[in-house]
């Protein structure tokens, strides 16, 4: 199963503390939480945090970046074994390991 297209952007609604991950074309993707505050003054207040917030880009930036880093990290194992490199064995297994984690479905 393959995952909605990138890139992803956060829209926040107008007049509303709600907000949501969605596509570029409007699908919705994932809601974004809302804390809640104001005991006792009769009704809650919702609102996003800054925390939320810079959750929020950070799921954007990750999920637009992954294939543009997945295809650089690629490139560059190759490039290093065709090319040859002296010493950079431990850079390659490093490439590696992050190319392994990236490429990892979630659980």
């Amino acid at each position: 199963l393959e995952h909605t297209p990138t890139p992803w952007k956060i829209h926040y609604y107008s007049g509303s503390p709600d907000a949501e991950i969605r596509s570029l074309n409007g699908r919705h993707i994932c809601s974004m939480p809302t804390d809640f505050h104001g005991e006792n003054v009769g009704e809650i207040q919702k609102a996003i945090t800054i925390e939320d917030r810079a959750n929020g880009r950070y799921i954007i930036r990750a999920v637009n970046s992954h294939d543009a880093l997945v295809e650089a990290t690629k490139d560059a194992i190759r490039t290093m074994r065709t090319y040859g490199t002296n010493n950079m064995q431990y850079s390659i297994d490093r490439l590696n390991a992050a190319l392994k984690l990236a490429e990892k479905e979630s659980e």
